[in-house]
């Protein structure tokens, strides 16, 4: 039964709410509450579909009741006209038994009216001179009252043999009803036990269509309990889902805040070791010579007799986007496009070596992002100039120097292949173009061999 297999549904779910815990953040969500959700979306589907069958086992149970109205009023009419048949069959049997008592009476008058005159005749007849009573007598007052006395008797006689024939004519007449109505009688019965046979059909059917409909209230009944306990657990379930989604959420919000939390820790960190490197560039910077002079102060200036440049030539892209500087070795784009004359290490004419490498460009050429990072330093800085210092996590930084134009701030992100700043003059490099350097930890790094061409 449906009730049943929905039961069953909702128990197990039910079950599977009890025993599976919130999810915490981060933890998969398909295999807990989203297959919970799954289950309930088909259990909804399963309510649905039972109040469809509830609503078409209502109108099927209008219909059963408006067949039943049918019916129960084809039976009243039927009985009804059963009993018109049967008091019509009780009328003709009483009118056929009186119609036969009074012909009974009529044809024992007639038998006695037709002997009287059978007696008569022969008498007439007998005496063949009927009116020699009335002449014979001497007397004229005497025959004529015997004359008057044969003029009675013979009136009596022509009313009797009137009688005689009228009751032969009402007897005829009796015998043609008497069998019209036993006639009517025979149909009357006939149609009597068909009708009778048809009410008894009608009886049965009445009775069916009581128990289809005694039976489909009680399905209806048994739906409604089952439905009412399939919502109650339905209702206990989506309490349990929405607490679970309460708790996961709750759970979501306090691993974001921690998130949120660490990500503040390591900004710090950033900024502290973008300050870090900030210093150790100006230390650096202060210590590039010997001795110091105010009127010149050290810079990583390249030298006027250095080897013949090379073109600068694959320029930094979005490509390497989404990849940390230290998956991208021998695969760095330039920053800059120009030809490459200061090398990281060879010597330099003020004293120390290289720890990166100038490329000559024209003044105003873009400078892009080697990788994605932060910004940890954008400001002046003397001997450098313009310098902005990408902090691209692990203890990786690039350093751009020489720029006419900043065009980032501290604190900002920036993705591989992005523009920070533009070429120029600013570090007293004598000369338009960018000064560029990579380090791990503080220590500088040959940028030829991360840069793959």
């Amino acid at each position: 039964m449906i009730g049943r297999r929905l039961a069953v549904s909702v128990g197990f779910i039910l079950l599977a709410a009890a025993v599976v815990p919130a999810h915490p953040a981060g933890a998969p969500q398909g295999e807990g509450l989203g297959e919970k959700r799954s289950e309930l979306q088909n259990l909804q589907r399963e309510m649905q579909r039972i109040d469809r069958e509830v609503r078409q086992t209502e109108s099927r149970r209008r219909e059963t009741e408006a067949k039943l109205q049918e019916a129960e009023r084809a039976a009243n009419a039927s009985a009804r006209k059963l009993e018109r048949l049967r008091a019509e069959e009780e009328a003709l049997s009483a009118r056929i038994a009186e119609n036969e008592a009074t012909l009974a009476e009529l044809e024992r008058s007639i038998a006695r009216h037709q002997e009287e005159v059978a007696a008569w005749a022969r008498e007439y007849y007998r005496r063949q001179r009927p009116l020699d009573p009335i002449f014979s007598s001497e007397d004229p007052a005497e025959a004529g009252r015997r004359a008057h006395y044969l003029e009675l008797l013979a009136a009596d006689r022509a009313r009797r043999i009137a009688a005689l024939r009228e009751q032969q004519s009402r007897a005829a007449a009796l015998r043609t009803e008497l069998k019209r109505r036993q006639e009517r009688l025979v149909q009357v019965r006939e149609e009597a036990a068909q009708e009778a046979d048809r009410w008894q059909a009608l009886a049965q059917q009445r009775r069916q269509l009581r128990e289809e409909l005694a039976q489909q209230l009680q399905a209806a009944k048994d739906r409604k309990r089952e439905i009412e306990a399939d919502a109650a657990a339905l209702t206990q379930l989506v309490r349990r889902l929405e607490a679970q989604e309460r708790a996961r959420r709750e759970e979501e919000a306090r691993q974001e805040r921690l998130r949120r939390e660490e990500e503040a820790r390591r900004e710090r960190e950033r900024r502290e070791a973008a300050r870090r490197a900030a210093l150790q560039a100006k230390r650096e910077a202060s210590s590039a010579s010997p001795a110091e002079s105010s009127a010149s102060p050290p810079s990583p200036k390249p030298p006027e007799d250095e080897a013949p440049s090379r073109p600068a030539r694959r320029l930094a892209d979005a490509s390497a986007a989404g990849t940390p500087l230290s998956g991208l070795h021998g695969r760095l784009g330039w920053p800059v496009q120009g030809n490459l004359q200061g090398r990281f290490g060879a010597s330099r004419p003020e004293g120390g070596t290289w720890r990166g490498v100038f490329i000559a460009a024209g003044a105003g050429q873009p400078v892009r992002a080697v990788a994605d990072g932060v910004v940890a330093y954008a400001d002046w800085l003397r001997g450098y100039g313009n310098l902005i210092i990408l902090d691209h996590g692990g203890g990786y930084l690039t350093v751009y120097a020489n720029a006419d134009s900043l065009l980032r701030e501290p604190q900002q992100r920036v993705r591989a292949g992005e523009t920070i700043a533009t070429t120029g003059t600013s570090g007293n490099m004598g000369r338009s173009g960018l000064y560029f350097e990579i380090r791990h930890n503080g220590e500088p790094l040959d940028p030829l061999r991360w840069i793959g061409g």
